[in-house]
């Protein structure tokens, strides 16, 4: 019997992280409107056992994976060879190439969400909402970070890892910690090592993050721009992007660290050493179905950011940009129309219905005049 979701829902959704980010000119170094932290100088090491509070051990796993589903995702999918070989040779290294290829397959959209909020047969019970973001995974639809996260982690242990979700959050755009999930992975290098996983493709961290270092990790350049991890107090760990010079935080409520000389916005802190179940999750993807309203932005926009003939495109209703994988932009334009945006997509994105887009474009519309 499918077991229904219990667990009061307390807080108002932020179902994506794929953003409007304003632009605004560089202002010089005193900047009155944000907060300005310096990182923590401790010599001590990450590393503490996760405490298991909120493990939900009816429901290990979460997305129901078979063997052959696991066996074609990997090779089908992903594209990767003599996959079992290479897991029992370097557990490490096999799970770099699972996550890169995994993120690049994977748009970060809100197409399957509002799919999800308008499809009348499915059922409002965890096991359903599971098969759901099982299949639009395998079909190459993507989704949100919910959709990465739950699917991964079920994908992880079910090839032998010790992983297990734990919360994190957005300060400017989550209403409440532990609404983002990332993923844990225990003693993969030696017994005691912590692993951290992001696995939503809006963040372009394509491996995983070894979480025993003094005071940072180290610095990425990708094509969002240089990258690094910073800890925070205990069990915290802090995703920072640079801010480069021309531009400024997203908000007024941004964390900014000021290290090596430069300012390095906080996008999402991770609390890499509180368990959450697989139910806290599905809880919130339902939510964005049964309170569409509180979620309204994300009904409201067409929101795409993927990997896509080897460039980086991110769509944001009629404007498509394209980043090369150096993080130079490409190309940059408006649309005329949205009309049009279900070819744009689908040009990009071919793993989209036609019709599939059109529908979710219009559901798109009639929310900006019904959510006002």
């Amino acid at each position: 019997m499918a077991r229904m979701l219990q667990t009061p829902l307390l807080s108002i959704l932020s179902l994506t992280k794929l953003r409007l980010y304003p632009r605004r000119k560089w202002c010089g170094s005193n900047i009155p409107w944000f907060h300005v932290v310096s990182p923590m100088t401790s010599n001590s090491v990450i590393g503490p056992k996760l405490t298991n509070s909120h493990t939900d051990s009816s429901n290990l796993n979460g997305v129901p994976l078979t063997d052959y589903e696991v066996d074609s995702f990997l090779s089908d999918t992903l594209h990767m060879k003599n996959t079992y070989h290479g897991l029992m040779q370097d557990r490490l290294t096999f799970l770099n190439e699972v996550l890169k290829r995994f993120k690049l397959s994977m748009p970060g959209n809100n197409l399957t969400a509002i799919s999800f909020c308008t499809n009348e047969n499915l059922g409002e019970d965890e096991e359903a909402i599971l098969q759901q973001l099982k299949q639009d995974i395998l079909s190459l639809h993507g989704g949100q970070c919910y959709w990465f996260g739950l699917f991964l982690h079920a994908l992880l242990r079910r090839l032998g890892y010790d992983a297990q979700l734990v919360g994190a959050g957005d300060r400017v755009y989550d209403a409440m910690f532990d609404m983002h999930p990332a993923i844990i992975v225990r003693d993969l290098s030696y017994d005691g090592s912590l692993h951290l996983i992001e696995s939503s493709p809006t963040y372009p961290i394509f491996e995983i993050i070894p979480l025993a270092f003094d005071k940072r990790q180290c610095v990425y350049s990708l094509s969002n721009g240089k990258q690094k991890f910073i800890k925070g107090g205990k069990g915290i760990v802090k995703y920072c992007q640079k801010i480069e010079r021309g531009g400024l935080p997203r908000s007024s409520l941004s964390e900014v660290i000021e290290e090596d000389g430069n300012l390095w916005e906080v996008y999402v802190t991770y609390r890499y050493n509180t368990v959450r179940s697989v139910s806290h999750f599905v809880e919130l993807v339902y939510f964005f179905r049964s309170a569409p309203r509180l979620g309204a932005f994300f009904h409201k926009n067409l929101l795409i950011n993927g990997f896509s003939r080897g460039n980086w495109v991110t769509i944001v209703n009629r404007q498509v940009t394209v980043t090369g994988v150096d993080g130079i932009q490409i190309d940059t334009w408006k649309v005329s129309s949205m009309d049009k945006m279900p070819h744009v997509v689908v040009k990009y994105f071919p793993q989209y219905p036609l019709k599939f887009v059109e529908k979710c474009i219009t559901h798109i519309e009639n929310s900006r005049l019904y959510m006002q």
